[in-house]
């Protein structure tokens, strides 16, 4: 069945959406669905993110993308990057001293 660009399957007594890949508006990979909701990776920033100041909101955004991405896209890289921009975060968060910035 083709409805919306989607292919609808029953597997193993659950109703799947497998979207055609648009890697340009709808990367599979950044695209979840649980308990037959969707739910994408950059509302899931968008969340995360919204009370942060821009360079903090960077960095953990990031780090969200690549957690989400990596066991469909580059797998061990994508963990490297996560924990990169972990890092940077902290750094921006509360600088090399380890003390929190901008209190």
């Amino acid at each position: 069945i083709l409805k919306n660009k989607a292919v609808f399957a029953i597997l193993q007594g659950r109703l799947l959406e497998v979207y055609m890949n648009d890697n340009v508006n709808r990367p599979n990979h950044y695209v979840k669905i649980v308990n037959c909701k969707e739910y994408e990776c950059k509302d899931t920033i968008k969340i995360i993110t919204a009370d942060s100041e821009a360079s903090e909101a960077f960095f953990l955004g990031n780090s969200v993308k690549y957690l989400w991405r990596y066991k469909h896209k580059n797998g061990r890289e994508d963990l490297q990057k996560a924990i990169k921009n972990i890092e940077l975060l902290i750094e921006n968060v509360y600088g090399t001293e380890g003390k929190k910035l901008n209190e």
